[in-house]
């Protein structure tokens, strides 16, 4: 739900929208402004439209973003610690936060096996750039999350991802590190991390124009 300082801000933009139409409309009717000028306004105007309606439809067309499924065979420096896979559903954009740009949470499920007597902490740490289409983009995001994996465990730790909607070029890039404490909650993995794992995945492929997609054959 969009909260009422959403409502204001959504409200804000849309009468500074109606008002620059407004001057706009008073400008082309203006006996005062030459005719030059009033084909200038006119031609600027009929460019915004058409720009606006181009980016509403690469939106509506952007394909729905990848999962991520990813079998690995990965240890640490002491070969105690393994990690066998890596995944990520699709997001489902059920709940977002935010009032103009939401932000979505999904779950990065990571499978891992401690073989040792000790306890290890291992640290997730994301980046999430959500693509553009033209000068539009929702936005990126990144965090960080160390869990401890306890002696002789194995099984799947979920780390959360904090995300803007993925759309024409959007990625993922996941870094998997040995830490020395938990942290529930950190923007990176601290310094002097023993890096394992780091990867960029692709979420939504470069979006081409329509015109642009057919391939044409001799």
């Amino acid at each position: 739900m969009i909260s009422i300082a959403g409502f204001i801000i959504v409200a804000l933009i849309l009468g500074l929208f109606v008002l620059i139409l407004l001057i706009v409309i008073h400008l082309l009717l203006s006996k005062t402004i030459s005719p030059i000028t009033k084909t200038v306004v006119g031609l600027f105007l009929i460019i915004a439209v058409l720009l606006s309606g181009y980016l509403f439809v690469l939106l509506r067309s952007t394909p729905p973003a990848q999962a991520i499924s990813d079998v690995l065979d990965i240890t640490d420096a002491s070969g105690e610690l393994s990690i066998r896979s890596i995944r990520m559903p699709e997001p489902a954009y059920v709940d977002g936060k935010g009032t103009i740009e939401k932000f979505y949470m999904s779950n990065v499920k990571v499978d891992v096996a401690n073989n040792s007597g000790q306890e290890v902490c291992l640290g997730l740490e994301y980046y999430a750039d959500s693509g553009s289409i033209g000068p539009y983009s929702p936005g990126v995001s990144m965090g960080a999350k160390i869990v401890a994996v306890h002696p002789n465990w194995a099984g799947v730790l979920r780390f959360p991802l904090r995300h803007p909607r993925f759309i024409a070029g959007s990625y993922v890039r996941l870094t998997l590190a040995i830490c020395q404490r938990p942290e529930s909650k950190v923007s990176s993995l601290p310094p002097g991390s023993e890096i394992l794992f780091k990867k960029k995945y692709n979420m939504v492929s470069e979006q081409q124009p329509p015109n642009k997609r057919i391939e044409r054959t001799r």
